[in-house]
């Protein structure tokens, strides 16, 4: 009775000491090491904490630490450190911790670049669609589609993004100090051969894109028409077959996959 006891302290002292070093790791200017580990060992594991979350993470975001400068970008690393609890221990995946904590943790009060948090996510994005795992070939299509009346599949590899700032342009020579009146559109997407593209999208064929993720069982003449009614124009031929053009263009891309093969 008195050994399992003991082996219950040592357990919990053990414990205790593992939180004491990690808290330090994390915060060293108000968390004291643990007793008797000297300071020299620790400096190296501080610096090794530190060191590879920041290269890690300013890969991800060389944009966002550029703008942010030396100083600010290790006041972020090391308050992601200090306030952020982080769910996985998969390196690829601390892109999306990083894009948490900016949207829990970060002030937008005191923000002096308020676009940093979608300037952030269109960052991540291209690390996220390079380790997306769907598979398009999962998917059963019509050997000759038709996009008009087949039902028209967008690739899963194809991610629609809306943002309120002009992500795509900013970078240390351009810094928008306004909101643009109107949301930038772009389409994200990797093909067959494992390249990913970025493109901006025009309001209208944002508002297509969107009808095709929203109706993924109608067919793309409907579609089109839906498209129609919404600025006024149904039954209006010319912008159908304008609209029909942008599928054929997007299919092009390998954006759209093609059509749906019949159940």
């Amino acid at each position: 009775m008195a050994e399992s006891s003991k082996s219950s302290d040592d357990t919990t002292d053990f414990r205790n000491i593992q939180r004491q070093f990690t808290a330090h790791l994390r915060n060293p200017a108000q968390n004291p090491a643990p007793a008797n580990l000297e300071d020299r060992r620790m400096a190296i594991y501080r610096r090794l904490v530190f060191g590879n979350l920041k290269s890690l993470l300013g890969s991800r975001f060389k944009v966002c630490k550029a703008l942010l400068g030396e100083d600010a970008w290790n006041h972020t690393i090391r308050d992601f450190l200090i306030k952020h609890r982080a769910t996985t221990p998969l390196f690829p995946e601390l892109g999306r911790e990083f894009l948490q904590y900016l949207q829990e943790h970060r002030d937008a009060g005191d923000q002096q670049l308020p676009f940093l948090l979608e300037l952030a996510h269109y960052e991540w994005v291209e690390s996220a669609l390079r380790n997306d795992e769907a598979d398009p070939d999962q998917i059963k299509l019509e050997p000759e589609p038709d996009l008009r009346d087949g039902v028209p599949v967008l690739s899963p590899l194809a991610w629609l993004l809306g943002y309120s700032w002009p992500v795509h342009r900013i970078r240390p020579e351009f810094i928008p100090t306004e909101k643009p009146p109107q949301p930038t559109w772009l389409m994200v997407y990797r093909n067959r051969k494992e390249r990913i593209s970025f493109m901006q999208l025009k309001p209208a064929t944002a508002r297509l894109c969107q009808l095709l993720q929203d109706n993924p069982e109608q067919s793309g003449h409907l579609i089109l028409q839906q498209f129609a009614a919404e600025i006024g124009r149904e039954d209006d031929e010319k912008v159908i077959q304008a609209g029909y053009e942008q599928l054929l263009s997007l299919q092009q891309k390998g954006i759209i996959l093609g059509t749906l093969a019949a159940r």
